[in-house]
């Protein structure tokens, strides 16, 4: 009868470690080069409250805590309707580069951790990333649209539709 309990207890250690392998942090990361310098595209893109701003996406930007510094909390409108609330975690003017979280979005990913940062390739060219880290909402049973391919193609292209129109605006098209 031990040896039941010990292979059922064995073979259940088995299945949970299987399961909890499948639910693992992803990334998406997507980029762009622009024919402008990186300045003229970090101002574009730096500024927590305007995301709408650049990005087709979006309708609004709004602080609702925490000034434009970090810690501070922005809801996003999509353009039919529904909300994102992120927080800011570190903004490099510097280094080109900002970090933020996902607090609550319609998005099917939880502990979402995102960076937006601009590099130099020259004097006039620049190259803009966008890239997270995310794992799906949906621990146990993903389906076609909620699993972790479905989840970094929609967020691929969510960042590209940004990064081609910061793109288009900065080359002046």
């Amino acid at each position: 009868m031990k040896i039941i309990q010990l292979a059922c207890a064995a073979l259940l250690a088995m299945v949970a470690t299987a399961a909890s392998a499948q639910w693992q942090s992803q990334s998406t990361y997507e980029a762009v080069v622009i024919d402008a310098p990186a300045d003229k595209v970090w101002d574009m893109v730096k500024g927590w409250d305007s995301l709408h701003t650049w990005h087709p996406v979006f309708s609004a930007t709004k602080i609702i805590a925490g000034g434009l510094s970090v810690g501070s909390i922005r809801e996003l409108t999509i353009k039919d309707g529904p909300k994102f609330t992120e927080e800011l975690l570190s903004f490099d003017n510097v280094g080109q580069a900002l970090q933020y979280k996902i607090i609550e979005s319609p998005l099917p990913v939880v502990d979402y951790l995102s960076t937006v940062r601009v590099l130099s390739l020259g004097e006039n060219r620049s190259e803009l990333a966008w890239m997270a880290s995310w794992r799906r909402k949906a621990r146990d049973g993903a389906t076609a649209e909620n699993d972790d391919r479905a989840v970094g193609k929609f967020l691929s292209g969510a960042y590209q539709a940004g990064l081609q129109n910061v793109k288009k605006m900065a080359e002046g098209r």
